[in-house]
């Protein structure tokens, strides 16, 4: 279950950061991220769907235990919001 969490916190495209280089570099940007950026897209439901199967069959919980909004907004935790990556401080752009 953790290295799913770790995939998943750290599933990202090569291109997602502030690239500089010359006219290689943007030859394989034009290349690659916009399949890699696809791919990234279907990876993440997949993932996020095996670490709910995983914590459903690791501490058996019934798939039919619910949780309405109100119990997660009043444990600080608001489902509209998707997880914020951490912004790199060395990235000046």
């Amino acid at each position: 279950m953790q290295s799913t969490i770790q995939t998943l916190a750290a599933l990202r495209s090569p291109f997602a950061d502030f690239l500089e280089g010359g006219e290689e570099i943007i030859a394989l940007h034009q290349r690659y991220a916009a399949d890699l950026d696809a791919h990234v897209q279907q990876m993440e439901p997949l993932l996020e769907d095996l670490l709910c199967d995983a914590l459903i069959a690791l501490h058996r919980i019934s798939p039919d235990r619910t949780v309405s909004r109100e119990d997660l907004l009043n444990h600080n935790f608001d489902p509209s919001k998707r997880p914020v990556r951490a912004v790199d401080p060395d990235d000046d752009w």
